[in-house]
């Protein structure tokens, strides 16, 4: 037979290694190999589907999987239904080894997985016009609550790789900014083209701070805001995408305590005295008064890294001819606590 099913059970290697010796036989036309891990008893089961050029009997594929390692505990048999056993692979392993094996194959968990890994990489919310989305309708709620997981996950990991760097004191907004985080009191919204250095800015302040960082919008995204927070942070923000919360949002900005949705448990009140800090790419959100009124608005227009500072830098209310030595030995400072 062409097509075979089989399970490696109490593996102790990955499932790239279990694909590997299969991408070396030359008979074999296409593979998947998934994973499934049980918590209790801390077994990893390899779960596999594969299928050669020409037929192959049993005593070649058991061959074939004993190259890995001896004594193993395997079960070779014919794949009788490849819709079926490429399902069962994948219903709890979203993202398995494949060759040549579809992704419309896989389970619907799997499916959703890929396609949010590739269309929501450069996203910062749930695209409501997601072909996926649109799709299937009837799993609207399971896809939207996975892909804010994922968006939440994503956001945690850019900020933990990306590297803090010295802001330039000689620029204006570098100034600013110091003043207005030295202060202690208010809340920020810093606009401007991408790559002008807003985020680099925030990051290097923000080092060491308790900070919050919203997930993506949803009835649950403020469960997760207490009052150990000294600074809650909204990147790539935009005032429209939080139409549904922006009362919320207000109250909050104002110290006043909200109720709140939480997932998987009662509702609860939710009180805060952080400073609130916006970073976008966008001027939409300032024609909104009720918001406006409640942040200091800095127009990032020029890159700051590369600004030699002068007469009108940083929106001309701030003379940076000569860098601040007090903001000088603020950032030093700063730097040195890493």
């Amino acid at each position: 037979m062409k097509y075979r099913c089989v399970t490696i059970t109490h593996v102790d290697w990955s499932k790239d290694e279990s694909a590997f010796w299969f991408s070396q036989d030359e008979l074999v036309k296409r593979y998947l190999v998934a994973e499934e891990l049980h918590d209790d008893t801390i077994d990893r089961h390899h779960h596999i589907f594969v299928e050669y050029s020409e037929d192959v009997n049993l005593d070649y594929v058991r061959s074939c999987v004993t190259c890995l390692s001896d004594n193993l505990s395997i079960d070779v048999s014919v794949c009788k239904s490849q819709k079926n056993w490429l399902k069962y692979c994948t219903k709890y392993d979203f993202n398995p080894v494949r060759f040549n094996v579809r992704v419309e194959e896989l389970s619907f968990g799997a499916q959703l997985s890929s396609h949010v890994e590739d269309h929501y990489i450069s996203r910062y919310q749930v695209d409501f016009m997601d072909p996926f989305l649109v799709m299937h309708g009837n799993n609207r709620s399971t896809i939207i609550s996975y892909i804010n997981e994922w968006l939440s996950r994503r956001r945690v990991e850019i900020v933990d790789q990306r590297e803090v760097i010295l802001p330039n004191v000689s620029c204006g907004f570098t100034m600013r900014f110091d003043y207005w985080f030295g202060e202690n009191k208010g809340n920020i919204y810093l606009w401007g083209e991408p790559g002008v250095g807003k985020t680099e800015l925030v990051d290097f302040y923000m080092k060491g701070e308790r900070v919050w960082r919203p997930s993506s919008v949803s009835p649950y995204m403020w469960s997760g805001l207490t009052e150990d927070f000294e600074y809650v942070w909204f990147e790539d923000f935009r005032i429209s995408n939080y139409r549904t919360e922006i009362s919320r949002l207000l109250s909050l900005m104002d110290g006043k305590p909200v109720s709140v949705q939480g997932k998987y448990k009662d509702d609860q009140l939710v009180l805060t005295r952080a400073r609130f800090i916006f970073t976008s790419n966008e001027k939409d959100d300032i024609d909104y008064p009720e918001f406006a009124r409640r942040v200091q608005i800095f127009h990032v227009d020029h890159q700051m890294f590369c600004c030699p500072g002068g007469a009108g830098c940083g929106g001309g209310d701030v003379t940076v001819s000569n860098p601040s030595i007090s903001t000088q030995q603020r950032i030093m400072n700063r730097e040195n606590q890493g």
